[in-house]
């Protein structure tokens, strides 16, 4: 050390100042910078680095010295003075450092030899975040009084740091809070957008069945209604009678149970002859409905069902014998006369192959040929 310096006239001021720079610290870098400063000032240390400890490894932050070269990262498994501090988890002062066989010797990393050594750890409940570390020329270079206020030192920074991370930890939390944030707009700008292009009918209600979403297709159920005005409302408001119905304690069990149902065909009973497919979920405490028009399939299937019947009454009401075939062949309706003629019953016929009929009727030997059937092998491909 330089020349001795009255250290208790500047102790206070030296601890205010360095108390107060730090609290405007912003960054550990700045914290390291801050520290190592002042202990130059105070205590003339123009040997001193500041290693900060991440994952077992001390990493030299800062260095102040123009004598010490490159300084390389250290675990604190192996020897060295900084690397026990943190592992015993105090002070470590060396009066003369060839007496120890723990100082780490660096070949060509000090243009001369450093016989002391200062290694202070920064402890913030009981768990370390970093080593001031003071070296001198001289052995025996720190006085009691010294080691104590760089101790004071390390108390601070350990205060400092704290609020440094925990502020990193906020910023940090809150720009992954941003980006799931912007995420999850962005998620719901595409269900939005998806919902509302649509045909089928999207219905959201809470847990009291009261509606809380709608899309634009949904709409078309309330004709000159606002979505506004629909929003809010309980289900047996929207949809009267509701309450009535097998399909609204179904919902409750959705509810209750979280099982889906569905139901295959509902007429509508705010529009008239429109037919919708529903089915019902649970999402989150509330229910989702999402609500299929199936107006045009229900109307083509009574069609052809009504086509059907049609043809089947004019075949039975034929004096012929009457029959039709799939493309395989394959009976798949016979008339009444056909039957008396044959005296073969209708589930004995229908499903069967042209060929076994015809088997079975010669077995039977029936005389009537079978060309005098009018229309009995014309085939007709469905």
């Amino acid at each position: 050390m330089s020349e001795p310096f009255d250290i208790s006239k500047r102790h206070l001021i030296s601890l205010f100042n360095h108390s107060f720079q730090l609290s405007q610290a912003t960054s550990i870098e700045e914290i390291a910078e801050t520290t190592l400063n002042l202990l130059s000032d105070v205590l003339n240390a123009n040997i001193a680095s500041f290693h900060y400890l991440r994952n077992d490894t001390l990493y030299p932050l800062y260095t102040k010295s123009d004598k010490l070269r490159e300084l390389v990262p250290v675990t604190i498994f192996e020897p060295s003075i900084v690397g026990r501090a943190v592992r015993e988890k105090n002070t470590q002062y060396l009066q003369d450092t060839r007496n120890d066989k723990d100082y780490l010797t660096r070949p060509g990393a000090t243009e001369i030899e450093l016989l002391s050594e200062l290694a202070v750890p920064v402890i913030y409940n009981k768990k370390v975040f970093a080593v001031i570390n003071l070296e001198s020329e001289a052995i025996n270079s720190f006085t009691l009084e010294e080691i104590q206020l760089v101790e004071t030192f390390a108390r601070y920074v350990a205060m400092a740091l704290q609020v440094v991370l925990e502020k990193e930890e906020k910023q940090k939390q809150e720009e992954q809070l941003s980006v799931r944030t912007r995420a999850l707009i962005e998620s719901e700008d595409r269900l939005r957008s998806f919902m509302d292009s649509a045909s089928d009918y999207f219905y959201q209600y809470n847990k009291d069945l009261n509606l809380i979403d709608i899309n634009e297709s949904g709409m078309f159920l309330f004709p000159g209604v606002a979505k506004k005005d629909v929003l809010g409302k309980h289900m047996s408001e929207l949809i009267p009678g509701i309450e009535e119905t097998e399909r609204y304690l179904s919902y409750l069990s959705v509810l209750e149970t979280g099982a889906p149902v569905s139901f295959d065909h509902v007429v509508h009973p705010n529009i008239d002859d429109l037919h919708i497919a529903i089915k019902a979920f649970k999402v989150g405490e509330g229910l989702g409905i999402v609500s299929t028009d199936i107006t045009e399939q229900k109307l083509t299937e009574d069609a052809l069902r009504a086509s059907e019947e049609l043809f089947r009454g004019f075949i039975q009401s034929a004096t012929d014998a009457f029959t039709i075939f799939n493309r395989d062949m394959y009976f798949v309706e016979i008339n009444d006369h056909f039957t008396q003629v044959t005296g073969l019953e209708r589930e004995d016929v229908i499903g069967k192959h042209i060929l076994d009929i015809y088997t079975e009727l010669r077995a039977r030997e029936i005389r009537t040929p079978m060309t005098s059937i009018k229309g009995y092998f014309e085939l007709i491909r469905l």
